[in-house]
């Protein structure tokens, strides 16, 4: 046998081989990339058609490993080219398999098939060998969803589409979305009661995959969306069923209810009337509800009352006479509900007393027509004089209120005149040209406003509304403090008159209104309360005006008793009896000054009117008998003192 170096070929004819040993070997498993990131959502794109946002992009091509997923056969793709992302492109084949890498596990499998443009019939689907749909069919333009439970055991997902011979002859995918399979809850939460016009809160969870949507229905017509915890008013009582409906990002939703007791509210009464009068006078009373709840306050409420002398009456606003004697006067407010509310009020009530003349009352009144007509006449000759100061010095403290009350007083329209001749000078060559800017002792409101109601002329309003946005110390700008000291007591008070007349005329109200009030009564603690304090009565005089003038808006209850004591301690500080008048200012306290007198004068009258008290009666005849004897009238600003408020007195002390 002829020997062969190693390595060498076997000659030819050689009839042998080399023998190579075998060992025991097993072929390596093929490498898969588990997909875990989910949800997992892909589109089947064609190789130019864009993707869907969030979506993983699907072409044509073999399952790889090294990806995780991709089709078992070959399909082809088709683009339709529409504006939906998702559905104008598709793979499709007569039969073949989609397979994604997973985890084992419990996953929700959602397939998208249909064509745009083209019927689609006869379509099955099968996920893990399961059928998850049988001769599926849809329209042109139409698209099925197909949802199933899988459970992957081996680490790979198997979506297989097959068509069964329909028209078609393919299926078309658009889309297969693989999630999680997370059980989705919701929980409205424990049921709760509460009452009509109150917030009550709800607690409502849920769980589910990835992001959570709460959305409610409250059962009144009303939903929210966006919080699990929200808060809801009810407008009106009842019994009602909460529906919470919790979506997860798969859009998967659970829904719970729970029930909410809303409970009626009872209203609340407010009663205005006097709380004093004479037998046989016809006192009027009103009453005002309101509720919590909104659908109550629209269906509007009954009154009932009881006069506390066995008598009733029903409605909102009534009126009575009483005998003399002290009675406790109730009104009820009931709801549509049948809830009520009561309030009451204590009337004092005696016989009519004899009410002495009014001295120096005819005096009174002849000065106002021999002064009045003598400042009337000047002013009409001066009104378009070049030099302003004079002329517009005639209408200090208001002149055309001043005339205005004359005319009403002897019906004589040529008083008429000599008011629009105030108001002229007054309005449109000073306040209009200064847009209301004037010092805050100018500011005279209630000749506009007369102005404005008697004729309509919107010039006078606006000069009203200018001079309550404006004035000095009027201004929302004027910082609080400013307001704070006593020496401030006049421009406070001419600014709450003003603001007043222009909120009755329509200017929305503002809180400036309510400061102003509370600042004047204010100065009538400083003054009570500090026996030393700087004083001079008629700016007390002043003050007292403006807060009557807000109780007459708002029946505030602070006004008469600070109106009371600021006249309690004028007359025991400031009154001269021997001068027939109240000093000046408290600097010179042995001087009176009369000609002032009827700037105080007034709220005597309004105090008595308001509690019968004669003691404020027979002290305001006194200040009134004494301005009346002690007035000097040939300067247009001392007449337009007297008369600015004196009618007043004469109304509150003999009405």
């Amino acid at each position: 046998m002829t020997s062969h170096q190693k390595g060498e070929e076997p000659g030819a004819g050689t009839h042998w081989r080399r023998r190579r040993s075998r060992r025991p070997g097993c072929e390596p498993l093929e490498s898969r990339r588990l997909l875990t990131a989910l949800p997992l959502l892909f589109d089947f794109n064609s190789t130019t058609s864009p993707s869907a946002d969030g979506y993983i992009r699907v072409v044509p091509g073999s399952y790889n490993p090294r990806v995780g997923y991709g089709w078992k056969k070959a399909v082809s793709a088709i683009d339709r080219s529409m504006s939906d992302d998702l559905k104008r492109d598709f793979h499709m084949a007569a039969a073949a398999g989609f397979a994604v890498d997973l985890p084992v596990g419990q996953y929700q499998v959602k397939v998208v098939l249909g064509d745009a443009r083209a019927q689609r019939d006869l379509v099955s689907v099968f996920v893990e060998g399961r059928v998850a749909a049988t001769n599926l069919s849809t329209a042109a333009g139409q698209f099925a969803v197909v949802e199933t439970v899988a459970a992957v055991s081996d680490g790979q997902l198997n979506v297989r589409l097959v068509d069964n011979g329909g028209k078609s002859g393919k299926f078309a995918i658009n889309a297969l979305e693989v999630w999680p399979l997370t059980t989705v809850t919701a929980n409205a939460g424990e049921d709760q009661t509460g009452v009509e016009g109150s917030a009550i809160q709800f607690r409502g969870s849920g769980t589910g995959f990835g992001e959570l949507s709460y959305s409610w229905d409250f059962g009144d017509g009303t939903t929210q969306t966006g919080t699990a915890t929200p808060t809801h008013t009810y407008a009106d009582n009842g019994v009602y069923t909460v529906t919470l409906t919790v979506r997860d990002a798969r859009g998967v939703r659970a829904i719970d209810t729970a029930r909410v007791t809303v409970q009626n509210a009872a209203p609340v009464v407010t009663l205005r009337g006097p709380n004093s009068g004479t037998s046989g006078e016809s006192l009027a009373f009103t009453a005002n509800a309101t509720d919590p709840g909104p659908v109550d306050q629209a269906a509007g409420f009954s009154y009932s009352w009881n006069f506390g002398d066995g008598t009733t009456a029903s409605g909102a606003s009534v009126t009575k006479a009483f005998a003399a004697g002290t009675y406790t006067v109730i009104v009820t407010a009931r709801d549509k509900d049948g809830a009520t509310a009561t309030e009451t009020l204590t009337v004092q009530v005696s016989d009519p007393e004899v009410v002495p003349p009014l001295p120096e009352l005819s005096t009174w009144k002849s000065n106002m027509l021999s002064y009045g007509k003598k400042h009337a006449d000047w002013l009409a000759a001066h009104r378009n004089d070049a030099k302003l100061d004079p002329v517009l010095a005639a209408t200090y403290y208001d002149a055309a209120r001043v005339f205005y009350q004359i005319a009403d007083e002897t019906g004589d329209p040529a008083w008429r005149t000599a008011a629009a001749d105030a108001v002229f000078v007054y309005r449109d060559r000073y306040v209009l040209p200064n847009n209301g800017a004037v010092p805050g002792y100018w500011n005279f409101g209630k000749g506009l406003a007369e102005h404005f109601r008697r004729t309509g002329d919107v010039r006078s309003r606006d000069a009203l509304f200018a001079l309550a946005d404006n004035a000095a110390y009027s201004r929302e700008s004027t910082a609080p403090d400013v307001l704070t000291p006593v020496e401030r007591s006049r421009e406070v008070a001419y600014a709450l008159m003003t603001r007043l007349e222009a909120e009755a005329l329509g200017k929305p109200h503002s809180a400036r209104t309510d400061l102003l009030y509370e600042k004047a009564l204010g100065h009538v603690d400083q003054w009570v309360n500090n026996p030393t304090i700087y004083l001079q009565p008629f700016m007390v005089g002043l003050t007292c005006e403006a807060l009557i003038a807000y109780h007459a808006a708002t029946g505030d209850a602070r006004a008469l008793p600070a109106v009371q004591r600021a006249l309690d301690m004028i007359w025991d500080r400031a009154w001269r009896e021997a001068g027939g008048g109240f000093y000046y200012e408290s600097t010179a306290p042995d001087r009176a000054a009369p000609d002032l007198n009827m700037l105080i004068a007034p709220a005597f009258g309004w105090v008595y009117r308001q509690t019968r008290q004669t003691l404020y009666r027979d002290r305001g005849d006194q200040v009134f008998a004494g301005g009346v004897r002690g007035a000097w009238l040939d300067g247009a600003k001392q007449f337009n003192q007297n008369y600015r408020w004196s009618f007043a007195y004469v109304a509150w002390r003999n009405g």
